[in-house]
């Protein structure tokens, strides 16, 4: 059975860091991330939020036992992928704004001449 603290562990693995490095980054005490993966305690719904905030995972994932998995991380990624394409135009607009001011600056410096 797969259980949070498992999810807990392998998202903190997933970034590369140990429970002492994991649990300064979120503010807590290193032995309450390890309770909450031995399954001694678990987290409060504020912990998980933060943990979900740290590792990047929605809070589905904590849930899931593996089932829904692949179902989730498409869904993740077709998110992100939407949110890409979003910053994307956000992007060309801010250049086009850019590029409008430097065409103004330019005309402004003309005219002083």
């Amino acid at each position: 059975m797969v259980t949070i603290g498992t999810k807990i562990k392998q998202a903190i693995r997933e970034m590369g860091l140990n429970q002492g490095e994991f649990a300064q980054k979120i503010q807590v005490k290193q032995q309450l991330v390890s309770a909450w993966i031995t399954g001694y305690n678990n987290p409060s719904t504020t912990s998980l939020k933060k943990i979900a905030q740290a590792t990047g995972k929605p809070l589905q994932f904590f849930f899931d036992n593996g089932e829904n998995n692949q179902a989730a991380n498409a869904q993740n990624n077709k998110d992100y992928s939407l949110e890409i394409e979003l910053l994307k135009k956000e992007i060309e607009n801010l250049k086009t704004k850019y590029d409008n001011l430097t065409l103004k600056i330019e005309l402004m410096k003309r005219n002083k001449t």
